[in-house]
């Protein structure tokens, strides 16, 4: 076998000499998986409401099939979700908890990004009940944003709380647009 085919069969299966793949810091592109409080999350969808006041999007990302329609009635008892404050820009990276930046330089010196993993535990009281555990490590990547109500953008996410952990790429629905 060549030396060439031997480089491209490294290459291929390990991405030899490719800086991305060497990376530790880098997110995968697959879709966003992980575990929480000791069971598989795998992200089937996102739902985003974004303010053009502070230009954030909140998005929260689901293991389970949901619609904008959800958003808008009160929320039932369900399982782990993975909620998210960004700046909703294509480019902007924002440290988990920290600093925004976008090509490279930082966004605002009072504007962060943060998430949680979050789920419902009482529907009892008017205000709803959650047991939610911040995330103290990772990064969310911006891919694509656009603040049109109904559109659609995507991201890159790397979340780290102790044992729990989800990372991967998802598209987000921009529901809602506050104005």
């Amino acid at each position: 076998m060549s030396r060439s085919l031997i480089l491209l069969a490294c290459f291929v299966a390990f991405g030899c000499g490719s800086e991305a793949a060497s990376s530790e810091d880098q997110t995968p592109s697959a879709p966003v998986t992980g575990t929480i409080d000791g069971k598989l999350f795998a992200g089937k969808v996102a739902l985003a409401s974004y303010s053009p006041l502070s230009r954030n999007a909140s998005i929260t990302i689901y293991d389970e099939p949901r619609t904008c329609d959800d958003l808008s009635g009160p929320m039932e008892k369900r399982g782990w979700s993975v909620f998210v404050v960004v700046r909703w820009q294509s480019g902007v990276i924002g440290e988990l908890p920290g600093a925004m930046t976008l090509d490279g330089e930082q966004i605002s010196d009072r504007d962060f990004s943060r998430a949680t993993f979050s789920r419902p535990v009482s529907m009892e009281t008017l205000a709803d009940e959650t047991e939610s555990i911040e995330v103290t490590s990772g990064h969310v990547e911006v891919i694509e944003a656009s603040p049109k109500e109904g559109s659609e953008g995507r991201i890159r996410l790397r979340a780290v709380a102790g044992a729990h952990q989800v990372e991967g790429e998802i598209a987000v629905t921009l529901c809602r647009v506050w104005s």
